[in-house]
């Protein structure tokens, strides 16, 4: 609790700047906490494992006041039975990962989109640890568009826009809505 407050708070005073929003988004989650006036809130009343169908597991300890959402880099892009485009809150976690990680993910994800979309460099992926199967990664947005009759450039662009529009929501609900 303390090293996060102080890393958010850190990062404030380095730029000069009281108010911040931070927004960390990961493989499987995007977390974002709002610093105003120099403070990190934080939350007394904080529940774990909540979701639709489970109230979860009340927690009575302080911790950052964060909003997390299933929208990270792993978050599998998929259409319902309305033809409706979504993304997450499903992962393909670490293993198999995004279809671009040639460890068998089968399903397009945000991290596959934006290699297509050119928005992560092919060619330094994973700061050059992993080399990006985008042969993979076409196949697993052509499926995709095909069930929407999009080109798979079309396909992608909705998956990011979809997943941007998902933070956006999180980062309004830390902000704007309190």
């Amino acid at each position: 609790l303390e090293f996060r407050r102080v890393l958010f708070r850190s990062l404030g005073e380095i730029i000069g700047e009281p108010n911040v929003i931070a927004l960390d988004i990961g493989g499987t989650t995007a977390k974002c906490g709002l610093i105003s006036g120099g403070r990190v809130k934080i939350n007394t009343d904080y529940t774990v494992g909540r979701t639709r169908i489970s109230a979860g597991y009340p927690v009575m300890v302080p911790v950052v006041d964060l909003v997390e959402i299933g929208n990270g880099g792993g978050s599998i892009a998929w259409v319902d039975d309305f033809q409706k485009l979504h993304v997450g809150p499903r992962s393909a976690g670490a293993l198999p990962g995004p279809v671009s990680y040639g460890k068998g993910g089968t399903e397009a994800t945000t991290t596959d989109a934006n290699l297509e979309l050119g928005r992560i460099n092919p060619n330094f992926f994973c700061g050059g640890t992993i080399t990006a199967d985008m042969g993979a990664v076409g196949k697993a947005l052509d499926a995709l568009a095909g069930k929407l009759k999009l080109s798979k450039r079309e396909a992608a662009q909705g998956i990011v826009r979809i997943a941007n529009n998902n933070m956006v929501n999180a980062l309004k609900l830390v902000s704007v809505n309190r």
